[in-house]
């Protein structure tokens, strides 16, 4: 284990990758993909749904050999991750219809229409722009505190072959599940905690029970639910624990406490962030937005957050949807390209050419990386309307979009020298 490093876990299970068996990889690489697989990353898809099942299979044989149950690990620390993609589709079925919630969330149209028949069906009101979305976050948080109970008593049922494919019980099945004694909270803190310690890069995106937990096992106080050995192939410092168990004194979520659980890491934003999409392109882009302001009042120290609102802003107020982004580079978001090209959109949305060409300028001078960074971004048109295109590069779109400002502003040199810079990166 590197400490001069700072650990990122997803950087750890990649450097582990197909090169050795389960049995040499470290533990933090066994939870990662685990965890990968049970909310469905793409990183961790597969089209044959047996593969999944197998390569789940023998993960969780080598975590229980190593003396982590994972069993339980599944079924108690990892539920947000099994749920997510159901609630978050579901909550949102008013909204937007079964087959784009379907391709949203990676599960087929059949899987969630047969989550959708034993489920409550939430109704959430439009959301026009200009309007208040008080009513709309009101609607989606009854929706998962409606939904919610149904999945996690599942999943403290359900076999773990069924809960690696998602497949939904029938209706005596959801009844008996509900039925069945629940679980303590403390089984969920506890397994939670070991999610989050072995598989979550920064302590932002622990629980806060974890924090709590994490920090008893610093002073001595704590046991961990598995051989106290594998909590050496990560460490924290007490200090960067302290930080964030202060920060969250200062600022606590303001979500319910059933909602908190059930986006434990950040899952549902992970999920809004998918149906953001699918309503953006449909031109909804306040309903879109409201998405993120609903998870900005969960995460509001999440540059992501922060960043995808104001990109969603950007074709209806281009001015708050300024102050998002900004406050998301503040937090340094991981992208710059990415949040530097949105805050150009804005400037260009309010005639400030100026600001635009300076932070074109500022990012290429300071940020610019190699690398290419894809994304999906706005684009102007020639009658001022945005629209949505994909690029396999934002570097060389946002030195492309600053030779067109400079160009329509009738400033020769600086298109030359952007021109001379989309050059450098090359065709995308």
């Amino acid at each position: 284990m590197d400490d001069a490093k700072p650990f990122d876990a997803r950087e750890v299970w990649m450097c582990e990758g197909d090169s050795q068996p389960n049995a040499r990889w470290r533990t933090v690489s066994l939870v990662t993909a685990m965890r990968g697989i049970v909310a469905r990353g793409p990183d961790f898809s597969d089209p044959d749904p047996s593969a999944r099942i197998n390569a789940f299979r023998g993960l969780a044989d080598e975590l229980t050999r190593r003396g982590l149950d994972a069993d339980s690990l599944v079924r108690y620390g990892m539920c947000p991750e099994v749920i997510a993609p159901v609630v978050g589709a579901l909550a949102l079925s008013s909204l937007v219809s079964i087959d784009e919630a379907a391709g949203t969330v990676g599960i087929s149209t059949e899987q969630l229409s047969d989550w959708a028949k034993i489920l409550p069906q939430p109704e959430i009101a439009p959301v026009a722009d200009g309007d208040s979305t008080e009513g709309f976050e009101s609607g989606v948080t009854k929706a998962i505190v409606t939904i919610s109970p149904v999945i996690v008593a599942w999943v403290c049922n359900a076999t773990l072959d069924d809960i690696a494919s998602l497949q939904a019980p029938d209706a005596e099945g959801a009844k008996e599940a509900l039925d069945s004694p629940a679980p303590g909270s403390d089984l969920f803190e506890k397994y939670r905690w070991l999610v989050d310690r072995f598989s979550e890069t920064f302590l932002r995106d622990w629980s806060t029970p974890s924090l709590h937990l994490e920090y008893r096992w610093i002073m001595g106080t704590e046991s961990p639910p598995c051989e106290a050995s594998l909590m050496d192939d990560r460490s924290v410092t007490l200090g960067e624990l302290q930080a964030e168990i202060s920060r969250r004194v200062v600022f606590p979520p303001q979500l319910p406490s059933l909602v908190q659980q059930v986006d434990a890491g950040g899952r549902l934003v992970i999920e809004m962030e998918g149906h953001a999409r699918t309503l953006l392109g449909q031109g909804r882009y306040r309903e879109a937005a409201a998405l993120f302001e609903f998870a900005g009042k969960r995460r509001p120290g999440d540059p992501t957050v922060h960043n995808d609102l104001g990109f969603c802003l950007i074709p209806v107020n281009p001015e708050d949807a300024l102050k998002h982004l900004q406050k998301a580079a503040e937090l340094e978001y991981r992208e710059p390209a990415i949040n530097v090209y949105n805050q150009i959109c804005c400037c260009v949305a309010l005639n400030d050419w100026r600001m635009a060409l300076q932070l074109a300028s500022s990012y290429w001078d300071a940020d610019r990386r190699n690398g290419v960074v894809r994304a999906t971004v706005w684009r102007r048109e020639a009658d001022g309307a945005w629209s949505l295109f994909s690029t396999s590069d934002v570097r060389r779109s946002l030195a492309e979009f600053a030779y067109k400002v400079a160009r329509s502003e009738g400033r020769k040199d600086e298109a030359d020298l952007w021109r001379g810079r989309m050059n450098e990166i090359g065709a995308p």
